[in-house]
């Protein structure tokens, strides 16, 4: 299960980001969290028409913590706004926000920050190899015009020493 943080995301990137979901042809099982971004939702439903892919939304829960716990890896968008939900639950993070990139976040290896025309590749070869960090970080590596191996080793230590962070 992927979850797909749309919230904030203007329309056009999240017709992008469903345009890339479509390119993993059903090897994920995407949820789309749009929070109280009504906007969003209604970009992602008539980009899912558009592109004919299949996902569920869902809006502001209370209990959100319980959605993040069922995810095997968050998507995240232009905004950080439960970052530290996903952080704090072990769930590895990618992010299409290059304002991420060169942050503190990024360089010790918590977000991985991918182009969101690269997304699509990532999502295919996480999809088809599991989703533990060192696949994230790989699948990065693999796609990336500029690799970031510090990136990588990060999200692999953060992943190993999963038990130990909670």
């Amino acid at each position: 299960v992927v979850l797909f943080d749309i919230a904030g995301a203007a329309p056009a990137e999240v017709d992008g980001l469903i345009f890339q979901l479509g390119l993993t042809r059903g090897a994920l099982t995407p949820m789309l969290y749009y929070g109280r971004d009504h906007q969003a939702a209604d970009a992602a439903r008539r980009a899912a028409a558009v592109h004919g892919v299949r996902a569920d939304l869902f809006g502001h829960v209370d209990a959100f913590e319980e959605y993040v716990l069922v995810a095997d890896l968050v998507v995240a968008g232009p905004t950080t706004a439960h970052l530290g939900a996903y952080l704090c639950a072990d769930r590895p993070v990618i992010s299409w926000d290059a304002e991420l990139q060169g942050t503190s976040l990024a360089e010790h290896g918590a977000v991985v920050v991918v182009a969101l025309a690269a997304l699509g590749d990532v999502l295919l070869h996480v999809g088809a190899n599991g989703v533990p960090a060192e696949h994230v970080a790989a699948a990065v590596d693999q796609v990336s015009p500029t690799p970031n191996s510090d990136v990588a080793a990060g999200l692999a230590t953060i992943w190993s020493q999963r038990g130990a962070l909670r």
